[in-house]
């Protein structure tokens, strides 16, 4: 199921809270809209989750970075300049009442790799989200929603990728976002969702932002204490908890080294990967990259992928030579860039 065919899901009725759940599950593993849970929504934590994906390449460098100067706070249309690894490059912010919100721009040859990022403001009860739906040059593209005082990112994509949207170097681009519905959340022992109109000073914001190269990204400043390392359960898993210290793996002292473990290629997996300091993880199954997650922050991150043993993962893609190993034992490779503190691995079996 593509982005698409999930905001068409979402367009015909009021989101239920069963409904949301499973889309952020979706939208979590599509492999090329890698997710890195920085942070969840303070109000609706336990229901719905803006999910901020984070995936660059970039060149292979071992050795710690020297980052750039930590860069003034300054924003653009509200959007910090530097975030998520990118530089916003164009952004756009009007109300709802206005109509739908245009943002044209012209990808060129730098824009290999593109981060949209969106926000919202507006009064509605506590635990109120606004849906948005985005159009790439007319034709469906994306969706998300937002809280009040929200922001995030959709994920990041190679332009390459948009040759199906008519995206092209050189030529302008126009992303439409509009407020499609919106919906109150509720916790606590009844928990459940309540349509309700789309708030009428609802004000959207839509950035588009350009990768950084990893030394060349302003990171913040290292705190005297890095936080712990927390690597969630996978989305697959469930409440069976059993046994789950096993499938764990982290860093040793020498945090630049590789971790390497040999399983059962058998079945499915969730792969989920975490730092406590900015870097780059990148995971390969018997020397074929199937994921890489990128950090930016010194926080609790994760970044993860679904993989099946005898077919594409989630999102569809079938990783070259690896389909015929099935039930074979292959070797797990995770390989550390950037990273100055502990990192680790969870592999769990569903």
């Amino acid at each position: 199921m593509d982005l698409k065919e999930l905001m068409e899901q979402r367009s015909a009725g009021a989101p239920s809270l069963d409904g949301l759940r499973m889309i952020s599950v979706r939208a979590r593993i599509v492999r090329r809209r890698r997710r890195l849970a920085a942070s969840a929504v303070a109000a609706v934590a336990a229901v719905a989750v803006l999910v901020t994906g984070l995936i660059i390449g970039t060149p292979a460098h071992r050795s710690a970075p020297t980052p750039a100067a930590t860069p003034s706070p300054r924003t653009i249309n509200g959007f910090p300049e530097y975030a998520s690894g990118a530089r916003v490059i164009a952004s756009g912010r009007q109300a709802y009442s206005a109509g739908p919100l245009t943002l044209t721009w012209t990808p060129t040859s730098t824009s290999n790799e593109i981060t949209i990022f969106h926000s919202c403001s507006f009064h509605a009860p506590e635990g109120t989200q606004l849906f948005l739906k985005v159009k790439l040059n007319g034709r469906g593209f994306a969706g998300f929603s937002c809280s009040d005082g929200g922001d995030g990112s959709t994920g990041r994509w190679k332009v390459d990728e948009w040759s199906k949207y008519g995206v092209v170097l050189g030529t302008p681009a126009t992303l439409t976002v509009t407020a499609d519905k919106a919906a109150t959340f509720r916790n606590g022992p009844t928990p459940g969702s309540s349509p309700i109109a789309v708030p009428d000073d609802a004000v959207i914001g839509v950035a588009v932002g350009e990768s950084v190269a990893f030394d060349e990204y302003p990171l913040p400043p290292r705190p005297s204490v890095l936080p712990s390392l927390e690597i969630p359960v996978g989305t697959h898993h469930g409440d069976d908890l059993r046994n789950l210290d096993d499938d764990l793996f982290t860093s040793a002292d020498d945090v630049t080294a590789p971790i390497t473990r040999q399983i059962i290629w058998t079945g499915s997996f969730d792969l989920t990967m975490g730092s406590a300091t900015p870097g780059i993880l990148r995971a390969t199954v018997d020397g074929v990259e199937v994921d890489t997650c990128s950090f930016w922050l010194y926080s609790q991150q994760s970044c993860g992928i679904t993989l099946t043993a005898a077919g594409p993962d989630v999102g569809g893609t079938t990783f070259p030579g690896l389909r015929e190993k099935a039930g074979q034992v292959v070797t797990l490779t995770i390989t550390p860039e950037h990273v100055t503190g502990p990192w680790g691995v969870r592999v769990t079996p569903f």
